[in-house]
């Protein structure tokens, strides 16, 4: 029986792994087409495309982010409870990991380094929007199919891209905080044991006798 569980968390774990990864993949992908359809790329001939559209490029890798931090502490909460499971096998591996846990930190560094850089792009071309309305006329972005004039678009991207930043590394560290605190934590200290292994428990009646079954 043990054994059975043992196995189902570990192929949650890797479904998990799965998940995170289409995460990833998706995070490139909706970047790619926010990116064509505000530049208008795969817009027919004689239209523009939507500039306002780059405003949500920050805010939908913010939203991919928190899912793959939220995947990863599912993660770790798994590997937590195996680390100290009486699977021989499963807690030794979980325990090597949990010593070298920093060096899996690349992925989260490039996730969050990737939503950052979005996001002052972004910041970068509504500052020029605001400030040199020329140099980016060449671009096509200050007008288009949205209708928008440069100087709101130019706001638009600021406040994206700046609510964005303090956001990602918000979540990033809470995300570190809590990686921390589950490869340090112990399940059996929070994991009742189970029923075969613990102490019967003695019912006592009044005056402190052993209660009798029927009284």
């Amino acid at each position: 029986m043990a054994d059975a569980t043992v196995e189902k968390l570990r192929e949650e774990i890797i479904e998990s792994q799965k998940s995170r990864l289409d995460l990833l993949k998706w995070k490139i992908i909706l970047v790619a087409a926010l990116g064509a359809a505000a530049f208008g790329v795969s817009a027919e001939k004689g239209t523009g495309g939507v500039p306002s559209l780059l405003a949500l490029v920050p805010l939908v890798c913010l939203f991919v982010d928190i899912v793959c931090h939220h995947t990863d502490v599912r993660i770790m909460f798994i590997g937590s409870f195996l680390r100290t499971c009486d699977e021989p096998t499963a807690s030794a591996y979980e325990r090597y990991c949990s010593k070298g846990r920093e060096y899996f930190t690349l992925e989260n560094g490039a996730l969050t380094g990737t939503t950052l850089a979005v996001s002052v792009l972004i910041i970068v071309m509504g500052g020029f929007l605001l400030w040199d309305l020329m140099t980016l006329a060449a671009f096509g972005i200050t007008g288009g199919s949205s209708g928008l004039p440069p100087h709101p678009l130019g706001i638009l991207f600021v406040s994206a891209g700046g609510v964005t930043i303090p956001g990602t590394i918000y979540f990033h560290y809470g995300h570190k905080r809590k990686v921390d605190v589950l490869n340090n934590v112990d399940a059996r200290n929070v994991v009742p044991p189970p029923p075969s292994t613990r102490e019967p428990s003695t019912l006592t009646g009044p005056g402190g006798a052993p209660a009798v079954a029927g009284d």
